[in-house]
């Protein structure tokens, strides 16, 4: 089988391609040391696809002993200079080139770009470009770095739409399929949760502090502590927190009593023990006789006299 290996994105990239080479194969003990992969032909120059570079990647294939795989890196150094009078023609024409060559030898052409740096609600909406771009491929595959996992998200003609978490290996340079993404996602959740709860120790967390903790919707929190309780992950206390299942929790203590010094009131008590009435004083009121309205043969000071015994008589009844 052959391969060909375009990587034109990075002239920089040169100087470390014998040790990356050598982490890839030997490293991985495909070959031994000093051993050339059979079949391998990568460049790191190569004209641009209306300047000859398209058709030079056909005659690769045409003189190639059961050609199999082509990889372009990258697009944005392969392809015609753009114009900008039409971006979703010149996108779609950009690929569709090396599209046809794949239907047509029957062979798997790998095309890596980039993505734009703003999010989308649909991850394949952030490769850079317009849909012309992604409606000519025949396959996406997006490599997303999301809360310190990657994931590969994958969609296609001729695939099943699918999300995998991936893992790098320094060691041999290789990334590793480690699972469904979404199962992953979950397990890191869910360990994020226990850290959590541990480092709360006995005062546990409510749902609001672990979306604070976590970063992730007060909603979210609440599934994911009911879930990891009603499994018997974590453990479900009073007042709506939850808690580590290694630690016991810790009833919140009761709040001082408080009291109403003037009145000496016991706030949470039933009964009362004692009412001290505010002191009453006297008021003194004085009234002119001509602004008096009652008959004419009373005397207003008469009136005026009764005042005081009937406020004595108010306060005695208050002591009462």
């Amino acid at each position: 089988m052959s391969f060909l290996l375009l990587l034109i994105g990075d002239t920089k990239f040169c100087p470390i391609l014998p040790g990356r080479f050598h982490t890839l194969v030997v490293g991985a003990r495909a070959l031994p040391s000093g051993t050339w992969p059979p079949g391998l032909t990568f460049a790191t120059e190569w004209a641009r696809s209306d300047q000859g570079g398209l058709s030079d990647i056909e005659s690769w294939i045409k003189s190639s002993k059961h050609p199999r795989l082509v990889i372009v890196d990258t697009l944005a150094q392969f392809r015609k200079i753009a114009t900008g009078k039409d971006v979703y023609l010149e996108d779609s024409v950009a690929i569709s080139g090396l599209q046809k060559f794949a239907s047509k030898y029957n062979l798997t052409i790998i095309v890596v770009h980039h993505d734009r740096k703003s999010a989308a609600d649909d991850v394949f909406d952030t490769v850079s470009g317009s849909l012309g771009l992604t409606g000519a491929a025949d396959t996406i595959a997006i490599m997303k770095r999301e809360g310190g996992a990657v994931t590969l998200h994958v969609r296609g003609r001729d695939v099943e739409e699918a999300e995998k978490a991936l893992q790098f290996d320094k060691a041999t340079c290789r990334w590793t399929i480690i699972g469904e993404a979404s199962e992953i996602r979950r397990s890191s959740e869910r360990n994020g949760v226990l850290e959590a709860l541990q480092e709360a120790g006995a005062e546990g967390m409510s749902p609001a502090d672990l979306s604070n903790e976590l970063g992730i919707s007060p909603a979210n929190a609440r599934q994911l502590l009911h879930r990891m309780a009603k499994g018997g992950e974590i453990q479900k206390g009073k007042y709506g927190h939850y808690f580590h299942n290694g630690v016991t929790p810790v009833t919140p203590s009761h709040q001082k009593k408080k009291v109403n010094k003037t009145n000496h009131i016991d706030c949470e008590s039933d009964s009362v023990t004692s009412v001290t009435a505010p002191e009453k004083t006297a008021v003194s009121v004085t009234l002119p006789a001509e602004d008096y309205l009652g008959p004419p043969d009373d005397n207003p000071a008469d009136f005026l006299g009764d005042i005081p015994d009937f406020l004595d008589r108010r306060k005695q009844q208050a002591r009462n």
